[in-house]
């Protein structure tokens, strides 16, 4: 009652608790230096925290395979820092679970979004909130938009009757101010 209380193996073994059911989780700490601990459930058990888990170790949480972490009340998963993609040395991806629109946006209620339509063809919406504006560069240098690869680039307004200004690829491209209808070029 008055020091700690410690169970251990008998000798350089793993220790193992587990209850007397032959189908039961167990929690294994493996014996030697680094070793680890292993929290196994049986079958689809889960392992179950009910309050607070704090990870004070430098590497974090790993996930190794295929892991979920999701809050069961709404599904909002909060982190409080950088989230990063990829391994440092290739792409990252951020992607929707299955075949949804894929959408930034800050918490503010009244905010602008840019959503990433799903499927063949799909459109990216950069839609800013009232009067906001879509805002390109970083005011110190030439902001340059060009299409990817040899293609033309056109600039048209979302109206299916609308002008247009294309700068067409090439050596010796034209650049075509197209008004629509009795439209001119002003």
């Amino acid at each position: 009652g008055s020091a700690a209380c410690v169970f251990k193996s008998n000798g350089n073994q793993d220790l193992t608790l587990q209850t007397g059911n032959s189908a039961t989780g167990s929690i294994t700490i493996t014996d030697g230096a680094d070793g680890a601990i292993t929290l196994a459930p049986n079958g689809t058990g889960t392992v179950v925290v009910s309050s607070a888990l704090d990870v004070t170790a430098a590497g974090g949480i790993i996930l190794e395979n295929d892991e979920t972490i999701t809050n069961s009340t709404d599904g909002t998963v909060l982190i409080n820092g950088i989230v990063a993609a990829g391994t440092g040395s290739g792409a990252g991806v951020f992607q929707s679970n299955g075949d949804h629109d894929l959408k930034l946006q800050t918490g503010n209620s009244t905010t602008g979004s840019i959503t990433i339509a799903d499927g063949d063809n799909g459109n990216i919406n950069i839609a800013p909130n009232g009067t906001g504006t879509v805002v390109v560069g970083s005011g110190s240098a030439a902001c340059v938009f060009k299409s990817n690869g040899n293609q033309d680039l056109t600039l048209q307004t979302g109206n299916s009757a609308t002008g247009s200004i294309t700068i067409t690829d090439g050596a010796e491209g034209a650049i075509t101010l197209a008004p629509n209808g009795t439209g001119t070029v002003v």
